[in-house]
């Protein structure tokens, strides 16, 4: 209940082929990222509840959250002051020379903005989060590819963002259920069940579906993101089509780093 209360409508104005999940709230009821956070955690939150928290002692067990993204960008942005949007901005995005990303859709170019889509007939009006930092990054292909490459090089220890000890925890193997974690990012061998041994992060939101993995090994990386929805049933195929791209990519990849092998020698 809480997660689907923080989804908000731009305006309040359905255009041509635009339609809005039931669940949407008008603009004007919209709450920011602290006011979100208070009313599913604190006590006297107009959300709260026991049934909320798990019983698990911390690091035994492991459920994905987005709330907790939510709650670590909160920490973030009473610990330094700062906005979490313009912390990320100045730390992240500015660093890696990421000039078409930002939380908002004024950091946006319209003119370069891709409408999200329901269905292939059906765009979906234009929402905000007030959970925005688990899944309202707004971003494209090339600047997610300067992202992964600083991931990569981190991994490697040769990251600009990060100090090594830093990227050392980011990395930090913990394994829940024989499935192996970082901070915010999995390893795993067959995403999608395809065979290949990938660190990153996958997730989808109304409208939007993202995947970005890089072999360790190989060093390089893969990224993935559509603007339509994969829950919807006219989208069936979405998912035989995603698994083929991300062969292609695969197969892609290996193609050209044997190309660069052989160039080298």
């Amino acid at each position: 209940e809480m997660y689907l209360s923080a989804y908000f409508l731009e305006n309040n104005i359905k255009g041509p082929n635009e339609g809005a999940y039931d669940f949407f709230r008008k603009s004007e009821e919209k709450i920011n990222l602290e006011q979100y956070i208070t009313n599913a955690l604190d006590t006297n939150g107009n959300s709260y509840s026991k049934e909320q928290f798990s019983l698990n002692v911390p690091g035994k067990k492991r459920e994905y959250s987005n709330m907790g993204s939510d709650l670590c960008a909160l920490i973030i942005q009473n610990a330094s002051g700062q906005n979490f949007r313009d912390f990320s901005s100045e730390h992240i995005m500015k660093p890696l020379n990421m000039k078409s990303s930002g939380w908002r859709f004024e950091d946006i170019d319209e003119d370069k903005e891709s409408r999200l889509f329901a269905y292939k007939d059906m765009m979906i009006s234009k929402y905000s989060e007030s959970s925005y930092a688990s899944g309202q990054f707004m971003t494209s292909g090339h600047d997610l590819a300067l992202f992964l490459r600083e991931l990569i090089r981190g991994y490697n220890g040769n990251g600009k963002l990060l100090s090594n000890r830093s990227y050392q925890i980011l990395f930090s193997k913990k394994t829940f259920d024989n499935k192996a974690y970082g901070c915010f990012m999995e390893y795993t061998s067959n995403w999608l069940d395809i065979e290949d041994n990938i660190i990153g992060h996958n997730g989808a939101d109304y409208g939007v579906f993202s995947g970005m993995y890089f072999n360790p090994e190989r060093n390089t990386g893969k990224i993935m993101i559509s603007n339509t929805d994969t829950d919807f049933y006219d989208n069936l195929d979405v998912w035989p089509e995603t698994k083929k791209i991300w062969k292609s990519l695969i197969e892609y990849e290996k193609k050209s780093q044997n190309i660069e092998i052989e160039a080298s020698r």
